[in-house]
């Protein structure tokens, strides 16, 4: 789009340097707030931990491959958000 309208890339979505301050703040809160969340649902009895042990490279996988999904839903929010689909 922003070739066809003749405008910059960062007219799209994160542009001020403002918004990188504050998205980089936003990763703790949003660690806490998903611990928070594990926590309660365990804690309750919604959320099952079976006896199943991740250990070794499995570890790193898995949360290699959350890491990556939750980077992109919140590039995805963020471009919306502040983005060309607003």
């Amino acid at each position: 789009m922003s070739k066809i309208e003749r405008r910059p890339n960062s007219v799209y979505g994160f542009g001020a340097t403002a918004s990188s301050c504050s998205s980089l703040s936003a990763w703790p809160v949003g660690a806490i707030c998903i611990s928070l969340l594990v926590l309660t649902l365990w804690r309750t009895g919604l959320l099952v931990i079976d006896s199943r042990l991740l250990f070794g490279s499995a570890i790193l996988r898995y949360a290699s491959i959350w890491l990556f999904n939750f980077l992109l839903v919140g590039l995805f929010e963020s471009y919306s958000r502040a983005g060309y689909l607003q």
